[in-house]
This record gives structure tokens, C-alpha cells and sequence, in this order.
């Protein structure tokens, strides 16, 4: 074997993780323990490559750079992924420099794809339209900016960068829109023809991440 890709992961919006800090954190952290005891015994020449989130960087910087990845202070409500990851990219490094783990990590902004079925925002949005509501409740005021990256795209990413050379490295689209603009991207192409309400709830930012590294990189 002379690649590994660990993508595996319990995610969940923050309404979620408010009552599972304990089940999103072990079920990570332990997930990657055991996948990586296994590679030292038995592939310790394999290449790892691990997902990281952009949710493990630092909430007072709008654009972040690798550097920055597991600075304090980190956003409200989603710590428990995010402190997950840190700890994956740590254990990451300790096996590097005690087993010689050959390993890249790579942190991501939010992933969609066609056949996602998760509660994140495009799917579950795609779900509750093709029920055709007569409204469509959007549980923040919309203003808040993420980026959104397509789950072949990313998949050609991490074929691409499979043999870099460094540890870390964030994969992005680096244009942020605003979930107010997703949503009438996706009414408009479906001919939603019922009320989209907002919400007054200020939602999160995702922090945008720098992909200077990586556009050296595939230059």
C-alpha cells in the first residue's frame, strides 16, 4: 500500500454539538488512534493523508493561514470539532518524529457533493425544497460567509497533492459567498416559488483559508 487516505468523520451542526461535545470529540479522536496504530504496525511506509477543518483555526482572523491552524481562540460552539482536529494533527506529528510517519494534512472548508445526505446546508436545503413547503425557514438572517467546495474537487486535490511535501496545507475555494446568496441560488435553479423566511440569529463565520501554499505548489 502506498497511500492511505483517512477521511473518515463525525460531524454536526452546533445545535448538535452543544449536546454531544463528548461523542463528536472520542468518536474522532479514536477513530484516527486506531487507524494509526494499524498503519505503524503493518504499512509504516505508506503515505497518510488526513482532512483537517477550517473550524480549527482561529475566530479573530478573517483569512488564515496554515501557520494559524490550532490558535487560540476558536469559535463558540463548534470546540469540540475543532479541538478534535488539533488533536489529530499533534498526534500526527508525534508519529512523524517517533515512528516516521510519512503524513499530510489537510485542513478544508465545507464540502458538498451530489449524493450528500448530511444536515448541512445544500443538502439539507435540497431536501426540504423537494418537499415543495409553502415557506422555508433559514434559521440565520443569512449574512454569515463560508466557503463551499465541491466533493470532486476536492477529491482531485487530494489526488494532486498526494506525494506534497508538507504537513499541512489548506484546500479551498478562496471566494466566500454568503448563505443568503447559496439559498437564492438554489430557489432560483429549482423554481422555488414559496416565502423564504429569515431568521434574527447572526450565524458563523467560517474563517477563509489562504491557499497561497497551494497554489505555489501546483504551479
Amino acid at each position: 500500500i502506498d497511500y492511505i487516505y483517512h477521511l473518515a468523520d463525525l460531524n454536526g451542526n452546533a445545535r448538535w454539538l452543544a449536546q454531544n461535545n463528548y461523542t463528536q470529540f472520542n468518536a474522532n479522536t479514536q477513530c484516527l488512534s486506531i487507524l494509526l496504530n494499524l498503519i505503524i504496525k503493518y504499512h509504516c511506509d505508506a503515505k497518510l493523508i488526513c482532512l483537517g477543518s477550517a473550524w480549527a483555526y482561529p475566530s479573530n482572523k478573517s483569512i488564515v493561514e496554515e501557520k494559524d491552524f490550532g490558535n487560540m481562540p476558536l469559535i463558540k460552539g463548534l470546540e469540540s470539532y475543532a479541538k478534535a482536529k488539533i488533536y489529530q494533527f499533534d498526534l500526527l506529528n508525534f508519529a512523524a518524529k517517533e515512528k516516521n510517519l510519512n503524513f499530510s494534512f489537510f485542513p478544508v472548508c465545507t464540502i458538498f457533493g451530489d449524493t450528500d445526505n448530511s444536515d448541512h446546508l445544500i443538502p439539507s436545503l435540497l431536501k426540504r425544497i423537494s418537499a415543495k413547503p409553502k415557506s422555508l425557514d433559514i434559521y440565520t438572517d443569512g449574512n454569515e460567509l463560508r466557503n463551499f467546495l465541491h466533493v470532486d474537487d476536492l477529491a482531485n486535490a487530494l489526488y494532486l497533492f498526494r506525494d506534497c511535501s508538507y504537513k499541512i496545507m489548506n484546500i479551498s475555494n478562496n471566494k466566500r459567498t454568503s448563505i443568503k446568496n447559496i439559498v437564492d441560488l438554489i430557489t432560483k435553479n429549482l423554481s422555488y416559488e414559496g416565502e423564504v423566511k429569515y431568521s434574527s440569529v447572526k450565524g458563523l463565520n467560517t474563517p477563509e483559508l489562504s491557499v497561497q501554499r497551494s497554489e505555489l505548489k501546483y504551479s
